[in-house]
C-alpha cells in the first residue's frame, strides 16, 4: 500500500463523509520512535478495539543497553470551535512493559508562529492544555508579569478582562524507558478517537475507502437495504499506529468487539488482510491477520445501521 499519514487520512475521511452529513475528524495516536533511533525493532503486534478503547501490544527487540521509546503526540491548538475530542494529549494513556506499569518521562512542547515558547509557559506557570478548553481562557499567576507581557507582545496570549486567552499550539512528549533485555512486550492502552459520520451506503463507497479497507463490492452490497428507501449508516474510521521508526511489525493481528448497533444488529468490521485480502465480518473480529500501510498503521472501518439522516448542519 502507498504511504499515508494517519492524521491526513482521518481528516480526508471526514471530508469524504461530510457533504451535508454529520462528521468529525479522528485523532490517532502517533507512531513510536526509538531512542536512540534504530535501537528498538518491532517484531509482532496484537491490536484490540473493545468498548471504545484501543490496546496495542508490541513484541520488540532491543539493541542497546538503555533502550527507550518516544511518543510525540499530535500538535494541536484551539481552532475557534468546540473540538469533538478536547483531550488530544491522550491523558488516559496507560503504558505497560512486560505487564508492569511504566511511568514515562512526561513533558510538552508549545509553539506560536513557529517559535518554541515552552519555557515561557513554564516560567509563567501556565497550563499548556488550556487549549483543550472552550473557550481557552485562564487566569495567570500575578508573580510573573514580565513573562506574561512577553507572551502578549508576541501574540501567544491575549487579555480577556482579567484573564488570558491561549493562542498557542502544543503537543505531549513521552519517553518510555525499556528494560535491558533482548526482547520484551510494550502495551499502550487508550481511548479510541475515530473519525465518525452518518451517511448513505452510496456515500460510503468511495475509491479511497475501497483501497484503505479492502472493501469488496459483494460486502458493500450487503449494507444496502433494497426496497427500504435510503439506507443510513453510522461509520467509524480508525488509524492505529503499530510501527517504530517507520518500520512495521512482521505480523499484526486484530480483534474488534463493536458496540451493539441499532435494532441489536451487529456492526460490520472492515480491514485489509495480508496481500490485499478483504476482512469483512459482522460482529466480533478475533485475531485476524491484517496488513499495515507503509507508515505502519492499520486501518479499521466499523459500519452500523443509523436511526436516520444526520442532523442539519447549522
Amino acid at each position: 500500500m502507498a504511504a499515508m499519514d494517519p492524521v491526513a487520512i482521518q481528516s480526508s475521511s471526514a471530508a469524504e463523509s461530510a457533504k451535508g452529513a454529520e462528521a468529525h475528524a479522528g485523532v490517532p495516536l502517533p507512531e513510536l520512535k526509538a531512542d536512540p533511533p534504530g535501537t528498538v525493532i518491532p517484531r509482532s503486534c496484537t491490536l484490540s478495539v473493545m468498548a471504545g478503547h484501543v490496546s496495542v501490544e508490541l513484541l520488540v527487540a532491543t539493541t542497546t543497553d538503555m533502550p527507550a521509546l518516544l511518543l510525540s503526540g499530535p500538535l494541536f491548538g484551539f481552532d475557534g470551535s468546540a473540538a469533538p475530542y478536547a483531550e488530544r494529549q491522550f491523558p488516559e494513556l496507560a503504558i505497560r512493559v512486560d505487564g508492569a506499569s511504566s511511568v514515562p518521562d512526561d513533558r510538552f512542547e508549545a509553539f506560536f508562529g513557529g517559535r518554541n515558547i515552552t519555557n515561557f509557559l513554564i516560567q509563567a506557570d501556565l497550563d499548556p492544555w488550556i487549549i483543550t478548553h472552550d473557550p481557552p481562557v485562564t487566569a495567570a499567576h500575578p508573580a510573573h508579569p514580565q513573562v506574561l507581557k512577553g507572551l502578549i507582545l508576541m501574540g501567544a496570549i491575549e487579555p480577556v478582562g482579567e484573564d488570558f486567552r491561549a493562542k498557542w499550539t502544543a503537543r505531549r512528549i513521552l519517553r518510555i524507558p525499556l528494560k535491558n533485555v533482548p526482547q520484551q512486550r510494550v502495551e499502550l492502552d487508550y481511548t479510541a478517537r475515530p473519525a465518525a459520520a452518518v451517511m448513505t451506503a452510496e456515500q460510503l463507497d468511495t475509491a479511497a475507502r475501497e483501497r484503505r479497507y479492502c472493501l469488496s463490492p459483494r460486502e458493500l452490497a450487503k449494507l444496502r437495504r433494497p426496497g427500504a428507501g435510503t439506507t443510513w449508516l453510522s461509520i467509524q474510521e480508525l488509524a492505529i499506529a503499530t510501527g517504530i521508526d517507520d518500520t512495521a511489525p512482521a505480523a499484526v493481528s486484530l480483534t474488534v468487539q463493536p458496540t451493539a448497533a441499532r435494532g441489536n444488529l451487529a456492526p460490520t468490521v472492515f480491514a485489509c488482510g495480508p496481500h490485499g485480502k478483504s476482512v469483512a465480518k459482522q460482529g466480533r473480529v478475533t485475531r485476524e491477520a491484517v496488513d499495515v500501510d507503509d507508515s505502519g498503521s492499520v486501518h479499521v472501518l466499523i459500519v452500523a445501521l443509523a436511526a436516520g439522516p444526520p442532523a442539519a448542519v447549522r
